[in-house]
């Protein structure tokens, strides 16, 4: 009796054990598809895209063309080359990553204000997250549609704008004025 005791209990265990594992495994796909499902990643910016200034200075470009932490990003007149071309990557936070290369990204240093390239944290992988969970908020934008495609572009850790300070500078970021034709950026 013991031993059919005994295995009757071992089998229900197993039987619970396995109920549950099926229902975690079963229940993972659903999950994710619930993930994916709870923010709208779509109508998608663009894979890959010029950033043109509404002042007329030019587009961002990464000086030289130069994918290393610290390159700055510039404005240089628009002339469709490799350094101005950008890709973006948007979470469910409503953020918007702006990368150029393989897993780097414009990035705000919010101590010295300096808007410049740098890695990101899991390269690739981090970026290709839509939670957007591996990406820090100086890493992160918040693109706001002001006039027909023209964009500010907000930095998610100061609220601040990125900003253009002419033609072959350095751009930074200031308070946001929608009025101001060097935060205004025309995407693609």
């Amino acid at each position: 009796m013991r031993t059919t005791t005994r295995t009757r209990r071992l089998l229900a265990s197993l039987g619970a054990v396995t109920a549950v594992a099926g229902a975690v495994v079963a229940g993972a796909p659903a999950a994710q598809a619930a993930q994916a499902g709870a923010c709208d990643l779509s109508p998608s910016v663009g894979a890959f895209a010029a950033v043109n200034n509404g002042s007329g200075a030019g587009a961002l470009d990464l000086f030289h063309n130069v994918e290393a932490n610290g390159q700055p990003i510039i404005v240089w007149p628009a002339n469709q080359s490799p350094a101005q071309t950008w890709s973006f990557w948007k979470y469910c936070d409503g953020t918007t990553a702006i990368a150029h290369g393989q897993g780097k990204v414009i990035d705000l240093d919010t101590g010295s204000g300096a808007v410049h390239l740098w890695d990101t944290p899991g390269g690739l992988d981090g970026l290709n997250r839509p939670a957007g969970d591996w990406m820090p908020a100086n890493q992160k934008w918040r693109l706001t549609d002001e006039d027909h495609g023209w964009y500010l572009v907000r930095n998610a850790a100061t609220g601040q704008c990125l900003t253009s300070n002419g033609g072959g500078q350095a751009t930074g970021v200031a308070s946001c004025d929608p009025a101001a034709p060097a935060q205004r950026w025309l995407l693609g």
